[in-house]
């Protein structure tokens, strides 16, 4: 149910305050019976696996790293939530920190890094070719790749859907080519192969240590399979008598 102009955020009791591109809206908590029956999955173990393996490595710091740890959180800002905004404590920067690592492969750090700008998204259009027997995704990129970029998806939507909300990690960008990174293996292994006719949505982030470029977003269509050539005549191909 949609609701007034006033901001809204979190739960209380049944009921859950959430946002979209329609504005402020309300809906019921799920029953706790549904999110235990939630089917598990490889990223939800791999995740959740991410974060044990970080929050054992917090409890074994030094002190001498808990407060660099802290003094490097000094300047670091919450997501703004309902429009506020809060210094973020020391614990969840490093959170910050190495789970974005973890999500792009990198090992983590038991110390604050050096504060990095993740500098310009070079990544252009997403390019589909479809081959009969194989689907091909693209993207462009202008430029050297010099810091590490996470690729979200979609998955295949309706050709006439023209925004899409429900983008999920691919994982990192792989290695450039001839202007041109092949993205095809990730999206299979996450949604499978696309249907002619349907349309893909990629968004690219440069991301390094926690800190994220503006979000860069693409999407095209499958085209339909190319059609089998007519066979064309030869010069043994005997064609019969035209009647007069």
């Amino acid at each position: 149910m949609k609701t007034g102009s006033t901001l809204q955020t979190g739960a209380c009791g049944e009921v859950v305050a959430s946002t979209n591109k329609f504005g402020q809206y309300v809906r019921k908590r799920p029953s706790r019976k549904k999110r235990r029956n939630k089917p598990r999955t490889a990223d939800i173990d791999r995740t959740e696996g991410d974060w044990r393996a970080l929050a054992a490595l917090w409890n074994t710091l030094s002190e001498e790293q808990y407060r660099a740890w802290e003094i490097a959180s000094e300047g670091e800002r919450s997501r703004p939530r309902a429009g506020q905004s809060g210094r973020l404590p020391p614990r969840q920067f490093f959170f910050k920190v190495n789970n974005s690592r973890a999500s792009l492969g990198l090992p983590p750090l038991a110390d604050p890094p050096v504060p990095a700008d993740p500098g310009p998204n070079p990544v252009g259009r997403l390019h589909i070719t479809n081959r009969g027997d194989r689907v091909v995704l693209r993207l462009e990129v202008s430029g050297v790749v010099r810091n590490p970029i996470k690729v979200y998806g979609s998955p295949p939507q309706n050709r006439g859907r023209r925004h899409c909300r429900d983008l999920r990690v691919l994982g990192s960008l792989p290695a450039q080519a001839n202007g041109e990174i092949d993205i095809t293996q990730r999206y299979v292994e996450k949604y499978g192969i696309p249907e002619p006719g349907k349309r893909v949505f990629i968004r690219t982030i440069v991301e390094i240590n926690g800190r994220q470029s503006s979000p860069q977003e693409t999407n095209c269509v499958v085209p339909e399979r190319p059609r089998p050539a007519r066979g064309k005549p030869n010069r043994h191909t005997v064609w019969p008598a035209q009647d007069e």
